[in-house]
């Protein structure tokens, strides 16, 4: 079992926090956003940090400890979380509501694309597992599948089932997580301020390039790649600025607490956002990318409110095994995000 890593919190805050910047663009009345500038790399990195905990050099995966973390940490909120948001997410879009839409949505694994994906790509490395033993070669598996996951959208476009394409194409993502994690201590000499300006600062030059030129934007949730090797260059940049920036800022409870949790704060990263911007326009009547700032920040603390609540009240919502301890003694198994 992998011990507690401190910037893994930080990380999955930091990107979950640009989730809400995201889909806190589309609830502004002029669409005002800053996401192509992240949009490459905040979800790839949620892969990288899962290969990273997964792919322990030296180390097999414990199939069955994994496969049960993947049940009551993410197939069991996935379903909860999916369906008491189902009907008023399909009203707000106009979208059929009867129970033949429901099926298909939530039990087809369109519901909510990203943690359907991180499903299907964990899955697919606990199978793997079986084969391959140097966690390195999953990056040739990684290759593999993200080849023919683009090949295969050319002939199969839909999403379905569980958006397994995406979660082919995240493989890749999670086997640099692994090949950092084998190669970390020789590259420990790089986490430092300058080399993680130096990496933004690389970032955004091909960023600036890819604006002006091709305006190309990489997704893995829609498996679009205009261009491969920009595509690949701009997620690989991106991640590597995140990661030395992570690795280097300080620990922050309340960000912690976000990266701790990240799955619940990415299920409510719809709502949040619609009722942020409710909120924002009955004080305010114009458009900024101030405004986009604002929005997120208020949606960021209604589901750290949210959140909160149902981690005090109804825990057994983020952990199907969660168990609560005997009288006085707290919590024995508290929930927490699989990894």
């Amino acid at each position: 079992m992998n011990k507690q890593i401190p910037w893994i919190n930080t990380g999955r805050a930091v990107c979950m926090i640009l989730v809400y910047f995201f889909h806190s663009e589309f609830c502004c009345k002029n669409n005002l956003g800053y996401s192509y500038f992240f949009s490459p790399f905040f979800l790839s990195f949620f892969f990288f940090i899962s290969g990273y905990l997964m792919l322990v050099p030296g180390q097999r995966i414990n199939v069955k400890h994994k496969l049960r973390s993947i049940l009551s940490k993410m197939v069991w909120p996935y379903f909860v979380f999916t369906s008491l948001i189902w009907f008023p997410k399909m009203i707000r879009h106009g979208m059929d509501t009867d129970i033949s839409s429901y099926f298909t949505d939530v039990f087809g694994g369109t519901a909510s694309w990203f943690v359907a994906a991180l499903i299907v790509a964990e899955l697919i490395i606990i199978l793997a597992s079986s084969v391959i033993k140097d966690t390195r070669w999953y990056l040739l598996l990684g290759i593999v599948t993200f080849t023919s996951a683009l090949v295969i959208n050319k002939y199969f476009p839909s999403p379905q089932p569980w958006y397994y394409k995406s979660g082919m194409m995240g493989i890749f993502f999670m086997s640099i997580g692994g090949w950092y994690r084998f190669y970390q201590d020789k590259l420990e000499w790089l986490v430092k301020w300058r080399y993680c300006i130096l990496a933004f600062a690389a970032y955004m030059a091909i960023m600036l390039f890819d604006y002006h030129t091709f305006r190309y934007t990489p997704s893995i949730g829609i498996v679009r790649y205009e261009s491969i090797p920009l595509g690949l260059l701009e997620n690989l940049t991106g991640i590597c600025f995140i990661l030395l920036l992570v690795r280097l800022m300080p620990l922050w409870p309340p960000v912690n607490y976000i990266g701790k949790y990240s799955l619940p704060f990415y299920f409510l990263s719809g709502a949040c956002p619609f009722f942020a911007a409710a909120i924002f326009y009955k004080v305010a009547t114009t458009d900024s990318y101030l405004a986009t700032f604002i929005i997120a920040l208020i949606a960021l603390a209604i589901a750290y409110a949210a959140t909160l609540v149902i981690n005090r009240f109804c825990p057994i919502m983020l952990n199907l095994y969660y168990r609560s301890g005997k009288k006085g003694s707290g919590v024995i198994n508290p929930p927490k995000q699989a990894s």
